[in-house]
């Protein structure tokens, strides 16, 4: 499945689950930035303790309710890079025209300065460097970018990044599948409001199981 169809495919049902990053939604609405990463937001362990201790989680979830899903935390990529270049950058004129990969709100940003943003799911950087489709692309980091091999055809790394300090992973169940789980175990629909990711997740494959 395409990587930007994650959540629409969960939300309709072709699939049951996806692991995916809410910003790539942001022109559904750009609500969906404030679980991923925003530019000069907060970081790991901020998103962490708002998400759990600050109401990040239910406030999440009645935002996810309009797409038919609900969202668990899934994974925190922690402080990111700037990206990979095919040609060097030494000043922000450098940026006009420049077609670089960037996801969320970050790009709208960097179009203020003449970059035309591209919205690319993660298999798809790749090829587009090596043909020069693209200029630029940032993804997570070292260790995850040169398993995607960029360094290969984008010699220049920035490691400065403002824009997006880190990003959260989410889980995204169809909203349906989770209340069926926990009305099915208590009785209660509505049981796995401001539950812990671990619980809802048991409750739904328990559901799941029971119904084979």
């Amino acid at each position: 499945m395409p990587g930007l169809q994650a959540l629409d495919a969960t939300s309709n049902g072709t699939v049951e689950m996806c692991h995916t990053v809410s910003y790539y939604y942001v022109g559904k609405d750009p609500t969906f930035a404030i679980y991923a990463s925003v530019p000069f937001g907060l970081n790991a362990r901020q998103q962490n303790s708002w998400w759990y201790q600050g109401g990040g989680m239910a406030l999440g979830n009645e935002f996810f309710k309009k797409f038919g899903v609900i969202g668990f935390p899934c994974g925190n990529t922690g402080t990111q890079m700037g990206g990979w270049f095919r040609k060097e950058i030494k000043t922000v004129a450098d940026l006009s025209g420049l077609k670089f990969r960037i996801g969320g709100i970050a790009g709208q940003v960097l179009q203020k300065v003449g970059v035309v943003p591209q919205q690319l799911a993660g298999g798809d950087i790749y090829p587009a460097l090596e043909k020069g489709t693209i200029d630029a692309a940032e993804w997570v980091g070292p260790y995850d970018d040169e398993k995607l091999g960029f360094q290969k055809v984008a010699k220049y790394l920035l490691l400065s990044r403002l824009l997006g300090r880190r990003s959260d992973g989410s889980r995204l169940r169809q909203s349906r599948e989770v209340e069926c789980a926990a009305e099915e175990l208590s009785g209660d629909p509505h049981q796995c409001d401001g539950a812990t990711p671990t619980a809802g997740w048991t409750r739904a494959t328990t559901c799941r199981t029971r119904r084979r």
